[in-house]
């Protein structure tokens, strides 16, 4: 049967088999699901296990299972070499999401829709986990037998010969006796059928990218004959090289799912944190053991538009360390063409110098010219230096965390080489972003210099260059837009930081949008993405930025606080709720699914425990769509009138997020919340047990 193919069985075991032009998934739904891929046993509970074109399998256990049989060919409209490589397993985060894209598969009723529904689980593939290599995947045998290793290195050396078991016997001083007796203990394969199958494998290559006739290929992979090629290529493949040739020229845009027991696998195939719009609350079991997905840490660039900003912010309130630990923080300074920053005071100096040494702010500063370069050393990185170097607290240069921004729109190529080279004298750990032209110019010079990220400014990004792909309703159009200029300009492996995300947003809808967005935006942001900017200070309403012009926090920066614990860790993504547990707390943030308009009630979460927990403290912080947003407290008919100074400080006390702490015994009952539509929670449970007074005295 041509297209992908999704099969669901209750208990699958397999013996061992080769995968031909294809990728499988294979994912329990139980967490039962134990391989002996290419010899090496693995247990993969949740995860999803990929099988490569090649790789030798045997299904040991496995319970629940969904077994997803895709094409190579699938894969070529967004990797031209995609038979020259292979997908790393280690590589793949995004299992819970995959899973999730699975089972919407599964359940769509409207079997023209499927393929588009399993469009991302290609992409996601793609992006995260597949390596170029420029050779056919030839999998890697990992036993513990040294002497079968060898031999492994041998044979794989050898594909256009016509190995033998008595050569293998000659050269390793083994009897072929032996030799076949290892084959059968560690694949379960005989040497002859693992060597032809090899053999077939890899003439899959010449036989799909090449003209040459059959017999051609035949002779070029050592078969004795045409009849034998062609009979080994249908035991194994089960049409011959000409069919097989013929139905990959005709290719079949579908997801075939086959018939399975819908009562056995309906509660698995709609998860409880998907039933948004029912009565029914969405369980969420600590004791269950869950694949876990990487959140990076991503960079945030607050963009200043004079050191004044720095000063009222910085110099005046408490804010510099409120909420430092969200993601590393770097100022970013001369974004647009129109500012040039500098440091005219010594107080100013001594305000950066303060956040770089005490607080481990990073700085960014934009160049757009050579006489803006001669400006930036005088008058903005001399006067740092200077008081980093007289500070009393001593502070190693090698630690200053500074990024040089380097437009590519306004400067010459021989400008920009020599910019890199003279600060890599003056300051040795210093990095270097090319600020993209916007469209991606070809350069005259080339670059000298291979640059540490590459910044993209998404307000300018043409937006009519939209995806044929349908936008599926549950991605936010950003992430499709992006993947889409990234697959544009061929910069799927470029290390990218990311401005204008604002205007991007407001070009779009014209309006605010909720913190909801943003939340999904940096949760979801594609793999290249190391960092975003924001300004700093935000003078325009429509628009977000990190603090208000009147210095108080925004709700965005209230949602960066509650993603505080999810920062760089491991951690269980659902499609309401992320779960990150440390060896001392369990961390829980509660949000409505996106898109957020569809969210019209309230939702109910029940936790229950595990083993260890008993009587627990409980802290719920609660961003308010009234009490934690600068935009309901202050009200936009305020906009322009003098605000007394009390009132200033009565806002910035009240502008918070709602604080509930309570004690609960897990022991005894599961432990339910609610979450109001437009709030987002953040849970702090505390695995230490809660202790009265007296009892410490």
């Amino acid at each position: 049967m041509q297209g992908i193919t999704i099969e669901l069985m209750k208990q699958y075991t397999a013996s061992a088999y080769r995968v031909f032009n294809r990728i499988e998934l294979l994912v329990s739904f139980e967490g039962v699901l134990t391989l002996e891929l290419n010899g090496k046993l693995s247990h993969y509970y949740h995860q999803v296990a990929i099988i490569n074109h090649n790789d030798i399998v045997n299904v040991k256990d496995a319970q629940a299972v969904a077994k997803i049989s895709i094409p190579l060919r699938y894969f070529s409209a967004y990797e031209p070499h995609y038979l020259l490589g292979y997908f790393n397993q280690e590589k793949l985060s995004s299992h819970n999401k995959i899973t999730s894209q699975i089972k919407k598969v599964i359940t769509e009723k409207n079997t023209d829709a499927r393929f588009e529904i399993f469009l991302p689980i290609i992409e996601k593939l793609l992006n995260e986990c597949f390596i170029v290599t420029g050779a056919v995947h030839v999998p890697q045998i990992q036993v513990k037998s040294i002497l079968f290793n060898n031999i492994m290195d041998y044979v794989h050396q050898r594909p256009l010969s016509r190995l033998s078991l008595p050569e293998l016997s000659e050269h390793f001083f083994v009897t072929e006796s032996y030799i076949s007796t290892l084959f059968n203990r560690y694949l379960n394969y005989t040497f002859k059928k693992y060597f032809v199958s090899l053999k077939i494998g890899l003439s899959i290559y010449h036989l799909l990218n090449t003209n040459e006739s059959i017999n051609q290929i035949a002779s070029y992979y050592q078969f004795s004959s045409y009849n034998h090629y062609s009979k080994q290529f249908k035991r194994f493949i089960g049409v011959s090289p000409i069919t097989f040739r013929k139905q990959h020229q005709q290719p079949i845009n579908k997801v075939h799912v086959h018939p399975f027991d819908y009562q056995y696998f309906e509660g698995h195939l709609f998860d409880a944190d998907e039933q948004v719009n029912t009565a029914q609350p969405i369980s969420i079991y600590l004791n269950q053991s869950q694949q876990t997905q990487w959140i990076p840490s991503k960079q945030l660039l607050l963009e200043v538009q004079h050191m004044r900003e720095v000063m009222q912010i910085f110099n005046s309130t408490s804010h510099v360390h409120t909420y430092q630990q969200v993601a590393p923080i770097i100022l970013y300074f001369n974004r647009t063409k129109e500012t040039n920053v500098t440091v005219d005071h010594l107080e100013e100096a001594e305000c950066l110098s303060k956040l770089v040494q005490q607080h481990q702010y990073g700085i960014a500063y934009r160049i757009s010219s050579m006489q803006n370069y001669e400006k930036f050393k005088l008058h903005f990185l001399q006067p740092l230096l200077h008081v980093l170097r007289q500070s009393s607290v001593a502070f190693d240069l090698s630690q200053l965390n500074f990024n040089l921004v380097l437009d590519e729109a306004t400067m010459s190529a021989h400008d920009i080489n020599f910019i890199v080279q003279e600060m890599q004298l003056l300051l040795e750990q210093c990095r270097f972003t090319l600020l993209l032209s916007t469209p991606i110019r070809e350069r005259t010079l080339p670059l000298d210099f291979v640059f540490d990220y590459y910044m993209v400014d998404m307000a300018m990004v043409n937006s009519a260059s939209q995806s044929s792909i349908t936008v599926l309703q549950l991605e936010h159009p950003f992430h499709r837009q992006f993947k889409d200029w990234l697959d544009e300009h061929n910069m799927n492996q470029c290390p990218i930081l990311i401005t204008g995300v604002n205007e991007w947003l407001f070009a779009q809808q014209e309006v605010k949008v909720h913190p909801r967005e943003w939340l999904d935006i940096w949760l979801n942001m594609h793999h290249t993405v190391q960092g975003l900017s924001l300004p700093l200070i935000c003078r325009q309403s429509e628009m977000y930025g990190y603090f208000d012009r009147f210095g108080h926090q925004t709700a965005l920066q209230h949602v960066f606080y509650l993603l505080q614990p999810f920062n760089h860790s491991h951690c269980v993504v659902g499609h309401s709720y992320i779960i990150h547990e440390s060896p001392h707390a369990y961390d829980i943030l509660l949000f409505h699914p996106y898109p957020i308009q569809n969210n019209k009630t309230d939702l109910t979460y029940e936790l229950y425990g595990t083993l260890e927990l008993q009587q627990h403290f409980i802290a719920e912080y609660t961003y308010h769509p009234k009490y934690s947003n600068i935009d309901a407290i202050l009200d936009e008919n305020t906009k322009g009138y003098y605000l007394p100074p009390h009132f200033i400080s009565a806002i910035h006390t009240s502008n918070q997020l709602l604080v509930n702490i309570q004690r609960h015994h897990f022991g005894e009952s599961r432990y339910q919340t609610m979450l109001p539509k437009e709030h987002i929670k953040l849970m702090h449970i505390l695995k230490t047990p809660a202790q009265q007074e007296s009892d410490m005295l």
